[in-house]
């Protein structure tokens, strides 16, 4: 993959961009919630029953973005309801 340089962010950090996909990155990130290994560990977290203060004590990461990250992921989830007068599910 090549990558090249593509501009500067707001903070005077350099950003990269993939040619073959398009995608953008820089090499070190400001906001830990920005950074994937963070992403990947509070997932684990959030399977682990750890709850959202806690995440955001241990990984640096706004409680806001865990909230965001488990939203997304329970949308993907396969889980319908048992009887069809329910509108949502919630899960725990």
């Amino acid at each position: 993959m090549k990558v090249v340089k593509n501009g500067v962010k707001r903070t005077g950090r350099q950003n990269f961009l993939y040619r073959a996909c398009g995608k953008q990155f820089q090499y070190v990130y400001q906001k830990a919630g920005c950074r994937p290994e963070a992403k990947q560990l509070v997932l684990q977290m959030l399977v682990r029953n750890s709850g959202i203060r806690d995440i955001e004590k241990v990984t640096g990461v706004h409680r806001q973005t865990v909230l965001k990250w488990l939203n997304k992921k329970a949308e993907s989830l396969p889980i319908k309801p048992r009887l069809k007068i329910y509108n949502s599910v919630q899960l725990d």
